[in-house]
């Protein structure tokens, strides 16, 4: 049995602490907030045993095995570099860092004290998603041409700029809250190297990407189409088009049902979505192995590069970042 922590009692959270009483190896123990207010409510609603008002508390706790980290993009590294000093296994949620260096960081101390990271990106352990890596390894509809991969929310018009989304200070912006999806979803189905990347970007007055657009042109000879937003809700259907066909993502990221050649096909996921992903790290935790055979350091590395590309593409940089390079 894995007994987990949790960081950040937020609403991702939510669906997180739900599924994991759908998981046999797993039990959510413990949940850490700065208000201790938050902290014993969200223990109540999931029946965890106790609420720390520190996040050091319940790193030092001998009662967790492993922490799922569910606090906003910028507080990652330094959450993470907490967990595994005190030798707990860390479920990070994506992004795993806010750029290579960080995860290089996150890496590094991961295998100094013996111990499982891996990044939270649910779509990679869903059914539907591994039926259709699947038809590409098979080629059952012969080779994979283009892709297109979108995922846009429209903000209110009085979302505040200081807000999460996009707060430069958070690491706001649409590429690594949402951007993420289209890549490492494309990314898992073409791991062949890069020939050439467009990218476009529209930037608040605060510096953070609103929009981003992306075609990218890889050796297999797959093109994509990749495009993230905060400004306009955008069709989050991907498409896979194909020698003999083509493909239709009902909702990519999360996606329940798959169109192949016209045929509808349902592939339900459990609970929220968040078993799959769940079960696979406490079963590399309990095999003892440190490494995830899906989000490996490899595919963790490569994807994080691909977003520091399309950010300086996109000219996006934190304050922060700029900070941390001249320590």
């Amino acid at each position: 049995m894995v007994r987990f922590g949790i960081l950040g009692p937020g609403q991702i959270a939510r669906r997180f602490a739900s599924d994991i009483q759908l998981v046999s190896n797993a039990e959510l123990v413990a949940v850490a907030s700065r208000s201790l207010e938050k902290a014993e409510k969200f223990k109540e609603e999931f029946g965890a045993q106790i609420a720390y008002d520190s996040y050091e508390k319940l790193a030092q706790s001998d009662l967790i095995d492993a922490v799922y980290i569910a606090t906003p993009h910028n507080f990652h590294l330094e959450q993470a570099k907490l967990m595994i000093r005190n030798g707990k296994h860390v479920l990070i949620e994506k992004p795993i860092t806010v750029n290579s260096r960080g995860l290089e960081e996150v890496l590094y101390l991961a295998k100094k004290y013996k111990v499982l990271v891996m990044e939270a990106f649910w779509t990679r352990f869903l059914p539907s998603t591994n039926r259709v890596k699947e038809i590409i390894e098979k080629k059952d509809l012969g080779k994979l041409n283009q892709v297109e991969f979108n995922f846009g929310i429209e903000l209110p018009v009085d979302y505040p700029e200081i807000g999460r989304m996009l707060n430069p200070k958070l690491a706001g912006g649409s590429i690594l809250d949402l951007g993420i999806y289209p890549v490492s979803t494309t990314r898992f189905f073409d791991q062949s190297d890069i020939v050439s990347m467009d990218v476009d970007a529209h930037l608040s007055e605060l510096g953070v990407d609103l929009d981003m657009s992306c075609t990218i042109e890889f050796s297999s000879g797959l093109i994509a189409h990749l495009r993230s937003s905060f400004s306009q809700e955008l069709d989050m259907n991907g498409l896979l088009e194909f020698e003999n066909g083509y493909i239709i993502m009902k909702d990519f990221f999360h996606s329940q049902q798959l169109i192949v050649n016209g045929q509808k096909v349902d592939i339900p996921f459990r609970g929220h979505g968040f078993v799959d992903e769940i079960e696979s790290f406490t079963n590399t935790v309990l095999s003892g192995q440190l490494e995830n055979e899906v989000m490996t350091y490899k595919v963790m590395r490569d994807v994080m590069q691909l977003l520091d590309t399309i950010r300086s593409k996109a000219k996006v940089y934190y304050e922060f970042e700029k900070r941390e390079s001249d320590d």
